[in-house]
């Protein structure tokens, strides 16, 4: 499958993209910022704002900890905002709305490089902005936008590659040691890319060598900038590695787990179409909401239907097409082992909190039917016409979602003093 040439036609649309993307979350992230979510905690989601809030804008910074190594590196952002006086929270929301609205364009560069007249790809990158968790992701002060972020260049970077020699081949290594940066556990998604990459090119017996050096090259680079970033905290633990141990083992998640239908109905199902909230007291008085139910009024239950018979489509005909097949099934694996991974890996049954782990995956496997198209403008125009139909349902439900959420928090549902981390001030 040989990706056409991005041109500066391609700059030119996705530079659209992400600007008619920004303006809509960032009114959305500005309202968000006019109320309190941002001085809290696991006000909705378990997602914990105020972390995010104190890093990009506090003094001094939180610096979130082992799970995030390196969002410091995202810090200069905040505090550029601040330099030029925009206020702390709206110069947060401003910059989740921007990254968000970065990651809509890097999916029009990527269906490009799939194979898609430009028309598919930027209405497939439309319909991604719609989608639920990328809508929140890019309201919410969290690790989570920027991990998504990361995981689009780690498929996009590995699907230019597989079309022959890139100017991107070197971007892998860079890209695989943000990601693990941001978010530890997703190091899992560079590696499955590389490792598809390389059978591709290789076949099993060639695979060895180039993924341990691939391996050995992004964990120096790794442990040069956690090095730069986190000197004290890396001495102390090389003085007494045993309490560090601990201290990483204490701060893994508890709470009760779900079994894999729940993980499976938040992955593939709320991820992109937001049900009716639920509202979950949490022992520190706060009435938590989430997406925890499958309750969708009629549009939202058509909206979620639609979705799902398009990824069903979209997954097999990746599958069946043989130069498509190896990304689908690299996401395919890394689906299921996320999965997996999650049926332990849960906070007091908040599932939707890891959402954005998996939601690229995801929505690169529901775009499997695009390879087909490639040199076909009447079956491209009738698909686009059909994303643009599920894009319009989707987005009327999930967009009146993310403008409800963003006006909630003018008066938090806690009596707990802000910020309210487990019941403490």
């Amino acid at each position: 499958m040989q990706a056409p040439p991005l041109t500066r036609r391609d700059a030119w649309v996705a530079a659209s993209l992400l600007a008619v993307s920004m303006a809509g979350y960032g009114l959305l992230a500005a309202r968000l910022a006019q109320g309190r979510y941002f001085e809290f905690y696991n006000l909705a989601f378990d997602f914990d704002a105020s972390r995010v809030l104190e890093l990009l804008t506090g003094f001094p910074a939180d610096p979130i900890g082992f799970k995030h190594p390196f969002m410091l590196l995202f810090r200069p952002l905040g505090l550029a905002l601040l330099a030029l006086g925009v206020p702390a929270k709206l110069g947060t929301g401003l910059i989740m709305a921007g990254i968000g609205a970065a990651r809509v364009a890097l999916v029009y560069v990527f269906g490009r490089c799939c194979g898609a007249e430009r028309a598919v790809a930027a209405t497939l990158s439309l319909l991604f902005a719609v989608s639920g968790t990328q809508l929140m992701t890019a309201l919410v002060p969290e690790t989570y936008g920027f991990a998504l972020l990361s995981l689009i260049l780690v498929w996009l970077v590995a699907q230019r590659r597989l079309s022959g020699p890139s100017r991107l081949e070197g971007w892998r290594y860079p890209v695989a040691v943000i990601t693990a940066g941001i978010t530890f556990t997703n190091a899992l998604q560079p590696a499955i890319a590389e490792l598809m990459v390389l059978w591709r090119r290789h076949g099993g017996r060639g695979t060895a060598r180039p993924l341990a050096v691939f391996s050995a090259v992004c964990c120096a680079g790794f442990a040069a900038v956690a090095l730069a970033l986190w000197t004290r905290e890396i001495l102390d633990a090389v003085r007494d590695p045993l309490r560090a141990a601990r201290d990483i083992w204490w701060m893994r998640t508890k709470g009760p787990t779900t079994g894999a239908s729940k993980v499976l109905e938040t992955f593939l199902g709320f991820s992109f179409v937001s049900p009716r909230f639920t509202i979950v007291p949490l022992p520190e008085t706060t009435r938590m909401i989430d997406f925890r139910a499958w309750s969708f009024a009629p549009p939202g239950q058509a909206a979620a239907a639609a979705w799902l018979a398009f990824l069903a489509a979209g997954t097999a005909a990746g599958l069946a097409h043989r130069a498509y097949r190896p990304m689908a099934l690299a996401l395919l694996a890394t689906f299921v082992l996320n999965v997996l991974f999650h049926l332990d890996f849960q906070f007091r049954g908040s599932l939707y909190l890891y959402a954005a782990h998996t939601h690229f995956v995801v929505f690169a496997l529901a775009m499997g039917v695009v390879p087909w198209l490639s040199g076909r403008r009447r079956s491209s125009a009738a698909y686009a016409a059909c994303v643009v139909v599920l894009g319009a349902m989707m987005a009327a439900v999930n967009v009146p979602a993310a403008i409800e959420f963003a006006a909630r928090f003018d008066v938090p549902d806690t009596a707990c003093p802000a910020p309210c981390r487990d019941g403490m001030p």
